[in-house]
Parts: C-alpha cells; sequence; structure tokens
C-alpha cells in the first residue's frame, strides 16, 4: 500500500481548481440500484413523512366542516309570446354573449343579493353575519395583541356600523354563490353553497325565482311609465279636440255664419256623427260602468277572484299557486316546528307578501276599470257638448268657409291623434297584464346528500400521493446533503487516500480495550489486525516502528482504538509500548485506573527516567506510558530534541510504539508528532465526520510532512454499512459475521 504524502500547498488546474484528489469531490455517476437501495436505507423517513402528512390529512378532512353545493339553471329566452298583436313597451333580450354575460352580472349584483338576504333573513344566520359567530382563536390574538399595544379601532357611527355589517353579509353571501354560463348555449347556472344542504337549495331556488321577478318588475315599472305618459297625453288631446270644436263653434258664432245647403249637408252629417258617437260612447260608458260595478260588488262579497279581469291576470294566477304552495309550506312547517320557529316566521312572512302582491294587482286592476269609465265619461260629455253646440250653430253658417274649413281640419287631425294616443294607451294598458320574464328556470335546485367539499376520501389519496413524493425527496435530499463517509471507496475516491480498514460500533457493555482482549476472535478484533497488517505493509522493505493515530477531531474513538490495538498487540506476544501523547486532555491513565504521575511529562521534563515511568498492565503484557502530569506548553515538549530521542531509543526497544495524540484541527501536537513517527493513521467517524473537516486535517498533516498509511472508518455501524452498495459493504455482517466469535 502506498505512502500518501502531503505537500504545503495544493497544485491547481489552468481553471484554479485544486489538482490534488485530497481537495475535490468529483461527481458521482446515477445508478438506478443505488438510487432503489437508497431508497430503501432510507424507507423510514419515507414511511414516517407518508404515514404523518396522509394521518394530518386524514385528521384535517374528517375535521372539516362540510359544505354542500346546489345548483339551479335558468335559461334566457329569445322568443316572444304574442298572446295578442300589440308592440311590446321593452322588447325581450337578445341571444348573444354579451346579453348572456350581462345577465350573469345582475345574478351576481349586490342589489339582487340584498333582496335574496332580505327576503331569507340571512342576516339572523351565523353563516353569514360574520358578528353573530364564535371569535376564531386568530382573531381573539390579534384583538388582545392590539389592545395591549394600545391601538383602538376606528370610532364608527351607527349608520356606519350598520353598512358595514350589510357589506359584510353580503360579501359572504357572495362568497358562497357561482354563477356562471355554459358554453355555447343560453343556460345559466346559479350554484351556491352552505353547511346546511336544504339552505343550499333553497338560496339558488330563491336567486333564480328574484331574479324572474326583477325582470318582471323592470318591465312592468316601464309600461307603467308607458301607460301613465299616455295617459297624460290623452287628457291633453281631449281637451285640445275640445277646444277645436268650440273654436269652430266660435267662429261660426262670431262670423254669423249661415248654413247653405252644403254647409247644412255638413253639419247634418256631423250631427249624424256626433250622434251616431254619443250612442256608442253612451254604449261604453255604461260598459265600463257595468264592469266596475261588477267588479266592486264581488269585492265587497270577497270573491273578487271570479270577476273576469281577475281571472284573465296570469300574473295573479301565479301568484295565487305562489300562495298555495306557501300556505301548504306553512301548515307543514307549523306541524315540524311551531309557530315560534325562524323558518314558520320567514313562511308566514313570505305568505303576507305574496297576498299584498296579490291585492295589489287586484287593487290595479279595479283602478283600470275605474280609469275607463272616467275616460268613457268624458268621452260621452264632450260628444254631448259637442252635438249640443252642433245643434245650436245648425242654422249659422259663415260665408268664410276657408278658414272655417281650416279649423275643421285642424279639429279632425286632433281626433285621430287622439284616436292614436287612445287606442296605444289601450294597449299599453294591457300588457301589465300580460308581462312574462326573459328568461325561465330550466331546472330547480335539489338538496344534496352528498358534500361538495371536503372529500376526504380524495384529499387522503391526494395526500398519500404527495406525502410519498415528499418523503422521497426528503430522502434524496438527505442523501444529498449528507456530509460524511460510510465507505473505504469514498475516502478513496472523494479524498485521495487508501482505506486502512473499519472498526464495527460496539455495544456499550463493554469498552473496546477490554472487547478486544476477551473476544480476540472477534470482528472488532479482526479489524484491529487489519489495522496493522495495513500499516506493515504500507512500507515493506522498512516497517514502521513508530505508529501515530490521530482524528480530526474529537470522539472519533483514537484513544479506545489506540489502546486496544496495543492491547491486542501485545497479547499476541509482540512488545507493544503505548504512549498517551494527548497532553492536553488525556484518558489512558483512566481506562486503565491508575495516577497520571509519572507519565510522558515528568520524563521529558527530565523528573523521573523512561524506565521508570514506563509500565506494564498484567492483562495483557503492555508496556504504556501516561500523559503524567499537566504541562505548561505542551507543544514545545511534545517538539522538542528530547522527545525525538525518547522515540527512537523507545523504537529500537520495541516492536512498536504506538502513539496516541490530540485531534489534528483542534491543536498543533499532533502535525508535530507525525514528523517524529513513521507512519500516521487518521481515524474518522463514520457516518459522522465531515469530508471537508477530514480533507482539511489530511492537508494539515501533508503540510506537517506526515507519512499517512491510511484512513480508518471507526465505529461503523455494521447492519447500516451492509444496506450500501460499497465493495466493502457487508463486511463483519451477514454471511461474514460466522467466521467471527462476537
Amino acid at each position: 500500500m502506498n505512502i500518501w504524502r502531503y505537500d504545503t500547498a495544493p497544485e491547481r488546474t489552468d481553471e484554479g481548481r485544486p489538482s490534488n484528489p485530497a481537495f475535490e469531490v468529483p461527481a458521482e455517476e446515477f445508478h438506478l440500484r443505488e438510487l432503489l437501495r437508497m431508497l430503501w436505507r432510507m424507507r423510514r423517513v419515507i414511511f414516517g413523512t407518508v404515514i404523518l402528512l396522509t394521518a394530518v390529512s386524514a385528521i384535517v378532512a374528517y375535521q372539516l366542516t362540510p359544505v354542500y353545493r346546489s345548483t339551479a339553471q335558468v335559461m334566457i329566452e329569445p322568443r316572444e309570446n304574442k298572446v295578442v298583436d300589440i308592440k311590446a313597451v321593452i322588447a325581450g333580450l337578445p341571444a348573444d354573449a354579451e346579453t348572456i354575460n350581462s345577465e350573469v352580472e345582475v345574478l351576481r349584483s349586490r342589489s339582487l343579493a340584498k333582496r335574496v338576504v332580505d327576503k331569507l333573513d340571512l342576516a339572523k344566520d351565523p353563516e353569514f353575519n360574520p358578528a353573530l359567530r364564535k371569535p376564531t382563536l386568530l382573531k381573539s390574538v390579534v384583538s388582545d395583541v392590539t389592545n395591549w399595544l394600545g391601538i383602538a379601532p376606528k370610532s364608527l357611527s351607527d349608520g356606519q356600523r350598520t353598512a358595514q355589517r350589510e357589506s359584510e353579509i353580503l360579501d359572504t353571501y357572495l362568497e358562497h354563490l357561482s354563477v356562471n354560463s355554459r358554453a355555447q348555449t343560453r343556460v345559466i347556472n346559479i350554484a351556491f353553497s352552505s353547511e346546511d344542504p336544504k339552505k343550499a337549495a333553497k338560496v339558488a331556488n330563491t336567486v333564480a325565482d328574484l331574479y324572474l321577478v326583477d325582470q318582471l318588475e323592470a318591465k312592468y315599472d316601464a309600461t307603467e311609465r308607458a301607460s301613465k305618459w299616455l295617459g297624460d297625453r290623452v287628457g291633453k288631446l281631449q281637451k285640445k279636440v275640445n277646444e277645436a270644436e268650440r273654436a269652430i263653434e266660435r267662429y261660426r258664432a262670431e262670423a254669423g255664419l249661415v248654413s247653405g245647403k252644403n254647409e247644412a249637408k255638413l253639419i247634418g252629417e256631423q250631427i249624424s256623427e256626433l250622434s251616431s258617437a254619443l250612442i256608442l260612447a253612451k254604449g261604453k260608458h255604461a260598459e265600463a260602468e257595468a264592469r266596475l260595478a261588477q267588479a266592486q260588488s264581488l269585492m265587497k262579497r270577497g270573491s273578487v277572484y271570479s270577476a273576469a279581469e281577475v281571472l284573465s291576470s296570469q300574473l295573479i294566477d301565479r301568484l295565487r299557486e305562489q300562495e298555495s304552495e306557501v300556505i301548504r309550506k306553512v301548515a307543514k312547517l307549523s306541524e315540524d316546528f311551531g309557530r315560534k320557529h325562524p323558518q314558520m316566521i320567514s313562511a308566514r312572512q313570505e305568505l303576507r307578501d305574496i297576498r299584498g302582491s296579490i291585492a295589489r294587482e287586484v287593487r290595479k286592476i279595479i283602478q283600470n276599470l275605474e280609469n275607463e269609465v272616467q275616460v268613457a265619461s268624458a268621452r260621452e260629455n264632450s260628444l254631448r257638448r259637442s252635438l249640443a253646440g252642433l245643434e245650436r250653430q245648425a242654422g249659422q253658417l259663415n260665408q268664410k268657409a276657408i278658414k272655417l274649413r281650416a279649423l275643421t281640419r285642424e279639429a279632425e287631425a286632433n281626433r285621430a291623434l287622439l284616436k292614436t294616443m287612445m287606442t296605444r294607451f289601450r294597449e299599453t294598458s294591457v300588457q301589465r297584464d300580460i308581462t312574462r320574464p326573459d328568461a325561465r328556470v330550466l331546472s330547480a335546485a335539489i338538496i344534496q346528500a352528498e358534500p361538495y367539499f371536503p372529500r376526504p376520501v380524495l384529499i387522503i389519496g391526494l395526500a398519500l400521493i404527495a406525502s410519498t413524493f415528499l418523503g422521497m425527496l426528503l430522502a434524496v435530499a438527505a442523501e444529498q446533503l449528507h456530509s460524511g463517509f460510510r465507505s473505504l471507496d469514498e475516502i478513496e475516491t472523494m479524498i485521495g487516500v487508501g482505506g486502512l480498514g473499519l472498526i464495527p460500533k460496539l455495544s456499550r457493555s463493554m469498552t473496546p480495550p477490554d472487547y478486544a482482549l476477551k473476544k480476540p476472535m472477534s470482528a472488532y478484533a479482526e479489524a484491529l489486525r487489519n489495522i496493522r497488517l495495513g500499516v506493515a505493509l504500507s512500507n515493506v522493505d522498512h516497517p514502521p516502528r513508530i505508529l501515530l493515530i490521530t482524528s480530526s477531531v474529537p470522539q472519533e474513538g483514537k484513544t479506545s482504538t489506540s489502546f486496544a490495538l496495543a492491547r491486542l498487540l501485545a497479547k499476541s506476544g509482540q512488545r507493544i509500548l503505548l504512549i498517551d501523547c494527548d497532553l492536553r486532555r488525556p484518558s489512558l491513565h483512566g481506562m486503565l485506573g491508575i495516577p497520571r504521575e509519572p507519565g510522558l511529562v515528568e520524563v521529558l521534563s527530565d523528573q523521573v527516567p523512561a524506565e521508570d515511568a514506563v509500565r506494564t498492565e498484567e492483562q495483557s503484557g503492555l508496556d504504556y506510558l501516561s500523559s503524567g502530569g499537566h504541562a505548561p506548553n505542551p507543544s514545545d515538549l511534545l517538539g522538542s530534541e528530547h522527545m525525538r530521542a525518547l522515540l527512537q531509543r523507545m523504537a529500537s526497544t520495541y516492536d512498536l510504539v504506538i502513539l496516541d495524540s490530540a485531534p489534528v484541527i483542534s491543536v498543533t501536537d499532533s502535525r508535530i508528532l507525525a514528523g517524529f513517527a513513521d507512519t500516521s493513521v487518521l481515524l474518522v467517524r463514520w457516518d459522522k465526520t465531515r469530508r471537508e473537516t477530514v480533507a482539511n486535517a489530511l492537508r494539515q498533516l501533508g503540510q506537517a510532512g506526515a507519512n499517512i498509511a491510511g484512513v480508518v472508518l471507526s465505529q461503523v455501524d455494521v447492519k447500516r454499512h451492509a444496506q450500501y452498495d460499497y465493495s466493502d459493504s457487508g463486511y463483519y455482517h451477514g454471511a461474514y459475521a460466522k467466521y467471527y466469535a462476537n
């Protein structure tokens, strides 16, 4: 085996990197087999991660409050149902994408949201009103911290506080609401999520119903405004027509017109027309009064719903159907919950609202009948006055026929316009009773039996997959971030120094020196012999007589290994001297149970001869020299010529002198002794000591001129070591263990 010597400064490549293999770690090739073995080695990390994360996910999934979602579907109807050939005040909705998207925004609007909240009284529901919920732990902590810091919340007036609370309720409601249109269709999905499946379905259906009511109200309001305007215009035109006719008569009277034959014929025709019109007006007046009287009579008797105008109202029919449904609902809720239950109160309020709507529609119909009576009466009176005027002035024709005809034409034009306006007024009045929404409910929301969220099986499955990948990632990361040595192959590949062997880790029932002495056929003893053989073969021509055993840092087992090796070799009949050179923290005397003095310090300071300081252990025949008393300057004492001479004299007497020295990186003692020793062995704790630390220790020994026989891995967990795919994997374990008497 070659002896490695390190120069004071490593050579460098053109790129500036050190060329000495002791100062660089080459990249490792990827092997699938090694990856699988690594995953198997780290199975505890992987399985632990999987079990922990999956268990946490399962606990969280089953602790989450279930949320149910119900969906109602509304379809926009571009077709117009023409009950009568009357032009609508507001045209139907087109079926383009912009219109569908606009209706989606209407369904999401805060105005419609407020109507839903008010109708269902969601302000009293803790799910939607944050003020009714118990404060969460985070909110309580934040409140306590702000109070402790003296940060007072901004004071609000009652109105501002009410507005803020309403805004929070609407925000919470809108968070539970989801509205979207289905592609390539006119269908809009209205989905609502809630902790109560019945509530989710009820709110979704209420949103759809109020959306249709909102459309009806918009059309009704527009029709009502048009009817009012037309009514005003009809009244003004009637006055204008009357004024025109009176102007004609006044003009005839003022001009002293005497009707001629033709004029008499004209006046006669006018009288005939007015008479006919008066007869028709009387008939219409009587008919309107009869309908009004019938409706009023039925209303007094409480059977107004049998009136023809009421029976022809589709809106009242729908409202009465809703009234019947709500009455059944009130009866059922009364049996299930009682009169004071919130749902019962809400249902009775809903019944009162519907009956109020029916009463308002009936009053509107009665008002229309009264308006028709008034119009017919005004028409009849107007015709009476006109006819009386013509009869009085029948004989008063005027010579100024041109102006008279002009006045007549103006009156006829006003009458024609009045007729048109009255026709449109009647059409508009009729539209109020046949107004229909531009959408319909395609599918009502139903109560869902299974929650929409969470889905424990799906969550646990995803957690299982994710935790498996995370566990594997953690295993790979832990393996890649590991900086210790696990085999002699890694030492030779990464550090460039030969490995002398592996020292198994022993149980604490027996110290390593005692174990080596009492079990000379054990794997531990065989590992020590392997180290001795490697040291001897490091220089076959001149076998080393002085062996320095050191480590990079403390707690790597150098003293135990030195003592155990010395005992084992001495027991085999060799003359071995063990010197405790760790003058700062000596431990050999503690293992032997002897006083520190006299020892090496006393020998080097010429207080005691070396022959008197060296003692012999009876069990193994090992000669040893303890550290001695306290040394004021250990480095100067160990680097003295007296120390060199002592070692040379002892090397000529003993087969092997073993020096147990201090850690290399801690102090300079080992580097000084390395120059006196024939060869040196560096102990590296298996899977613990960092690679950079070992490289630094070897560099310092090399700079001190040490001959490095090799590196020994100490405290090796042979069971774990066997799981790796190295050339030395399985040493002292498995099939090899039968060769040893452990």
